[in-house]
């Protein structure tokens, strides 16, 4: 009966080119407020932050509102939610539209599909603070006909009139992702990564950490930071049984304390055996990603942009890249990977406790791959991004 029902709305949302049940109720509500923003007064004030990516003020957002804030003209409107777009609430909907519609900046940290479903008013912009990065894996329109890629016809993206990103080597890179023009490509820098230029800050996350955790105190910390298989946030996940993180401790000696950190579309866990649990530890649920790269001494990950974080800190790093022939087929990168990573590839988890005994991490090509990737290493990223929002906001 679930599925008639389904098969039944499915059919009448197809005819009726609508969408009908709680879902399209939800939309009808947005477009309704997004109406009446529209047609009201623009508030040249108003800077809108939204994102269906994090529930708090956190990352870029958090940089970007740190020095804006101190402009007491401004007034900021927040709308932030990790839930699937149809689990939003309808509130937020109804609010997600009438900002959309009358704030004068919106700005945004990921892709965010109800966007692209309502239109845009004259004399409003909209810029993608986007949260990674570098360039490493292919998206949005350089994927045109690979499964999760856009379509030639979609609207995503197309609608932003800036987007940041971390270097001007990577702006052509972005440009072709999101189907931008080159000079609406801005390399003002990361603002989240100002943090691996504040010293004061690194010597409190260093201390927190060790207080909560200090049986780690005289350990080296690897980090285990994999990303996701799959097409997005629904279908993400990591196959933990590829990398067995019990014995790769036992392998080590105990020399090392072991932390995991998922990407948050990963709902997989690794198994800890009860007699590691208090040097196996996984943060996927809980930690900052960036803080955690403060007591790292060695990473290990994939096809995930923290390495571009990690070669802020100049952090040794090995990469365990079991599917690199299956996920370059898929998924696609940049560069050509083999060259492109700043340090030692293992294709077999056989072969990482032998290279971390050896200390064997090729470290000497994270110099030239972080100068690469970022052209303002001096920690004024979100004064950059600040002040490309207020040429916008005074036009």
């Amino acid at each position: 009966m679930i599925y008639l029902l389904k098969h039944i709305r499915w059919r009448m949302d197809n005819f009726t080119n609508m969408r009908i049940g709680i879902y399209g109720a939800k939309l009808g509500a947005m477009h309704m407020m997004n109406w009446i923003g529209r047609h009201s007064r623009i508030k040249k004030n108003y800077v809108t932050f939204l994102s269906n990516r994090r529930n708090d003020l956190t990352g870029n957002f958090e940089f970007v509102y740190n020095e804006l804030k101190q402009n007491p003209d401004l007034q900021f409107r927040f709308v932030l939610s990790e839930r699937e777009t149809k689990q939003i609430s309808i509130r937020d909907f109804m609010r997600i539209g009438y900002y959309f519609g009358c704030s004068k900046m919106i700005l945004v940290d990921d892709f965010f599909e109800l966007m692209f479903m309502m239109k845009r008013r004259e004399n409003t912009f909209l810029i993608q603070l986007w949260h990674a990065c570098g360039a490493f894996k292919t998206f949005g329109y350089t994927r045109l006909g690979k499964e999760g890629g856009q379509r030639q016809d979609s609207p995503n993206h197309r609608n932003y009139d800036y987007a940041t990103v971390s270097s001007k080597e990577i702006t052509r890179f972005y440009a072709e992702g999101f189907g931008l023009s080159l000079e609406k490509v801005v390399a003002t820098g990361v603002p989240r990564t100002d943090v691996f230029f504040d010293q004061d800050y690194r010597e409190r996350v260093v201390k927190r950490f060790f207080e909560r955790y200090p049986k780690l105190q005289d350990k080296k910390i690897l980090l285990f930071a994999p990303t996701f298989r799959g097409n997005g946030k629904n279908s993400g996940f990591y196959p933990v049984e590829q990398f067995d993180v019990n014995q790769l401790y036992q392998q080590l000696g105990e020399e090392y304390a072991i932390i995991i950190k998922h990407h948050p579309f990963t709902k997989e866990r690794h198994k800890i055996k009860k007699e590691y649990a208090d040097y196996i530890i996984d943060m996927s649920s809980n930690s900052e990603l960036n803080d955690l790269l403060f007591v790292t001494d060695l990473l290990i990950t994939d096809y995930s942009s923290v390495v571009f974080e990690a070669s802020l800190l100049n952090i040794p790093m090995l990469f365990y890249v079991y599917d690199l022939k299956q996920y370059v087929a898929t998924r696609g990168f940049y560069y050509e990977y083999e060259t492109f990573v700043p340090g030692k590839i293992v294709y077999d988890f056989g072969e990482i406790a032998p290279a971390i005994q050896k200390g064997d991490f090729h470290q000497d090509k994270i110099d030239q791959f972080k100068r690469t990737f970022f052209d303002g290493l001096d920690g004024q990223s979100s004064k950059r991004t600040a002040e490309l929002i207020y040429q916008c906001l005074e036009q």
